[in-house]
């Protein structure tokens, strides 16, 4: 205990000084805890949209889908970009892995028939697979 007024020892200072240290170590893994569940929350979200997107068979699939990975697209990139130093490198590298096959699903060239849809849809549900695995295992590793 610090007494107001009296001479800082050594050890008064390095002890307060271990003391902030930990505090900080603890608000830093409370921030870890709340970004993980940012993604998982995220990556929810999009699992959902994208089965109920499958299920509704939209007339528009082509457009619709367009939509779908651009939206999602941009908003993993703006968790990877704005959390790069906290989340792990496992998570970066399947984020990643994400908005790549997000980003060839949009640029496939719209054609009729079930060729180019299955074409199309494999995109999102590789994409379905991968967000799958980051949920069960993000937070797990030692980074």
């Amino acid at each position: 205990m610090i007494i107001v007024g009296a001479k800082m020892g050594i050890f008064d200072i390095v002890y307060a000084e271990i003391k902030d240290l930990l505090s900080k170590q603890e608000k830093k893994k409370e921030m870890k805890k709340e970004i993980n569940h940012l993604i998982k929350k995220t990556l929810k979200r999009f699992i959902i949209d994208w089965d109920q997107f499958i299920a509704s068979q939209p007339v528009n699939f082509y457009e619709e889908t367009t939509m779908l990975y651009s939206d999602y697209r941009e908003a993993f990139v703006e968790l990877y970009v704005e959390f790069e130093d906290t989340i792990d490198e496992s998570t970066k590298e399947k984020l990643m892995k994400i908005t790549d096959l997000l980003q060839k699903g949009k640029n496939t060239i719209p054609a009729m028939g079930m060729g180019a849809y299955n074409e199309r849809k494999k995109y999102g549900d590789e994409s379905v697979l991968i967000a799958k695995n980051i949920i069960e295992n993000i937070g797990d590793s030692n980074d």
